[in-house]
């Protein structure tokens, strides 16, 4: 099937109900038809029928085996950083999310080194890859400048030299992009944005306080629209090198677009501008 009609039906089997949508259980514990019998659900912490039609849904739109659903992107991301032990060495984009350099910053406390480089530089991936190299964690497009990585040549890196390739696909989606198509070992998703710049800090807090229909609030936003302001929000505890090399400075905002009316959205920011 098509994206579009598994984004609209995911991959749920009709049950004698007839519902058309998939339910939600909300049941902590399932009953057993009897003794060494099991309808494959004890506890919802192991298997839930909603979060296994969510995963199964994840993995065809992906093009993977596996899906697993969890509480927030930075769970996924902890988990993925599980794979590793002391004395591994782990390439990232150097333009990344602010909760994963702090999420970084807690397994360097057990022996993962953590390096960030411009992974869109071919070169210098290659040049920084070490013996000890485990994975190469990259977001693109990055966050919140927007640099693109090119997948499939840095797959092609990655496994001649046996480390994984781990792709944060949060801003285009499968519906876009498909990284394990490209050779990608793992895709982490948290749950559409634009950055742009202005002219001064000045702005930037004037127009944060003006906005109306567009909420000033830390995220990637939902099916409303939202306006954040990266330095002070969700990257406020990235190193001082770091933001310096991606460029990331007072005068950046990003807006995460939701579904309103573009007509709406646009006079609301010219508006704020003034």
């Amino acid at each position: 099937m098509k994206d579009f009609t598994i984004e609209v039906h995911g991959c749920r089997q009709a049950d004698y109900t007839g519902a058309l949508s998939q339910p939600i259980y909300q049941s902590a514990t399932f009953r057993h038809p009897g003794f060494q019998q099991s309808t494959g659900y004890d506890y919802s912490r192991c298997g839930n029928p909603t979060r296994d039609n969510l995963e199964e849904t994840i993995a065809a739109l992906e093009k993977g085996q596996k899906a697993w659903a969890f509480s927030s992107g930075m769970a996924a991301i902890n988990t993925v950083f599980q794979l590793f032990k002391p004395g591994d060495h782990i390439l990232l984009t150097e333009d990344l999310y602010g909760g994963t350099v702090r999420l970084g910053e807690i397994f360097a406390k057990y022996g993962i080194e953590f390096e960030y480089i411009d992974t869109t530089n071919l070169e210098l991936v290659q040049r920084s890859l070490r013996p000890a190299t485990r994975a190469i964690f990259i977001e693109t497009p990055s966050n919140p400048m927007m640099l693109i990585t090119d997948i499939k040549a840095l797959a092609e890196l990655a496994h001649i030299h046996a480390a994984l390739l781990v792709v944060d696909n949060t801003f285009l989606t499968p519906h876009f992009q498909k990284p394990l198509t490209l050779g990608a070992d793992i895709v982490v998703h948290s749950g559409t944005m634009i950055s742009f710049k202005v002219r001064d800090s000045d702005l930037a807090r004037s127009i944060l306080g003006k906005v109306k229909l567009i909420a000033f609030a830390e995220s990637l936003g939902g099916v409303e629209s939202l306006i954040t302001y990266p330095l002070y929000q969700t990257h406020e505890c990235m190193p001082k090198y770091l933001l310096e090399r991606t460029g990331l400075d007072d005068r950046l905002l990003r807006l995460s677009v939701g579904i309103e009316a573009t007509e709406d959205l646009i006079a609301d920011l010219q508006q704020a501008f003034q």
